[in-house]
């Protein structure tokens, strides 16, 4: 069953194949961070603005889940781009480094401990693609 965008059911789906991957856990070694995956309102499709925080300690994913405005903007390293953007990371796997450097993503922190895990970054997109996801621009 698709679970929708931007949702804390979505979250719980990314937090969990984040957690079952070992290749992600050997390429994340060392990461301890957080960070926020910041996504625009899209009034039109009827998507707020939403903050989805990731917790990790040594490699390890602490927590994953849907957090409020305070709460998300305040992680060490906070990646914000449109609803559409987002939606192409997460639907296609468009690399977000790609993205910074064009300017369809702002990041906020520290781009060079971002790059550092780039690999994790890789392997956090391909399971990002896993999840059955809904899209509202679709319903």
């Amino acid at each position: 069953m698709a679970v929708t965008f931007g949702s804390p059911e979505w979250a719980a789906a990314y937090e969990k194949l984040l957690k079952e991957s070992s290749e992600f856990k050997e390429a994340a070694k060392g990461l301890t961070t957080s960070l926020s995956v910041h996504i625009l309102e899209a009034p039109e499709y009827g998507f707020e603005e939403t903050y989805c925080r990731f917790e990790f300690s040594d490699g390890e994913v602490k927590s994953v889940g849907i957090v409020p405005e305070e709460e998300g903007a305040e992680a060490a390293i906070v990646n914000t781009g449109s609803y559409e953007t987002w939606k192409s990371v997460a639907k296609e796997g468009v690399d977000t480094m790609k993205l910074v450097m064009g300017g369809k993503l702002r990041l906020k922190g520290d781009l060079a401990y971002v790059m550092r895990y780039n690999t994790a970054t890789q392997i956090m997109l391909a399971l990002l693609q896993k999840i059955d996801t809904s899209y509202p621009d679709e319903e």
